[in-house]
């Protein structure tokens, strides 16, 4: 916490952002909601969840990293009170539980065999969804650039394979179309190919030559 002549005074590792630095807001029961989480953290995993030493880069840790979910340190721990635990350790105070009555509530809850579990367990998984889409946001706005070639890229291709697509269709039209212009020649009468009506021509002349006139004599 920071003292009057401004010392910051605590121990370091179970400080809520708010207490680093003012801009996460200011101290409230909130502050002691995230302490109360990174002791239940080092209680569920036998490690601190902020892991580093010295003042400057617990600091840094608690301010700029998202904290490790249990789950990915190979500890077996429920879903419901592991997204309880990273609730109370959130980054901005008003994404924790309001106060430590109302954490040891939801951990009582998910302890207590009740008929509403199904109910809890669906709360939870919109909880864990929301922090995902939280997370997404974050991301985005951490990454503008690369998030804008993409979207680029994206809509490249989709114009690209619309084209695409009509273009077939456009070939498919014309083929039809001279598919049936082509039966349509078939089927009428006393129309042939060239070709072969010029081999008749060829063939009836040779069998049947047409007569020559006598050439006049003179006289």
């Amino acid at each position: 916490m920071h003292t009057q002549s401004g010392v910051l005074l605590g121990t370091f590792r179970y400080m809520a952002p708010e207490q680093v630095d003012r801009k996460f807001g200011e101290i409230s029961p909130r502050t002691d909601v995230w302490a109360l989480g990174a002791v239940m953290y080092e209680m569920l995993t036998g490690q601190p969840a902020v892991p580093k030493e010295g003042a400057m880069n617990i600091f840094a840790y608690i301010l700029q990293e998202e904290i490790v979910p249990p789950s990915k340190l190979g500890v077996a721990v429920s879903s419901p009170v592991e997204e309880i635990c990273l609730k109370a350790m959130a980054k901005e105070p008003a994404r924790r539980f309001a106060s430590a009555r109302e954490l040891a509530a939801e951990i009582r809850k998910v302890l207590t065999p009740r008929p509403q579990a199904k109910r809890r367990t669906q709360q939870l998984k919109r909880q864990a969804s929301a922090n995902i889409v939280y997370r997404m946001k974050k991301w985005v706005k951490q990454h503008p650039v690369p998030v804008a070639i993409a979207g680029v890229v994206v809509l490249l291709f989709s114009c690209a394979f619309i084209l695409y697509v009509k273009i077939q269709a456009k070939k498919h039209e014309i083929m039809t179309a001279r598919q049936k212009v082509n039966v349509a020649d078939a089927k009428k009468p006393g129309v042939e190919d060239e070709p072969t009506s010029l081999f008749w021509l060829i063939f009836l002349t040779v069998q049947h030559p047409l007569p020559v006139a006598d050439e006049p004599t003179g006289g």
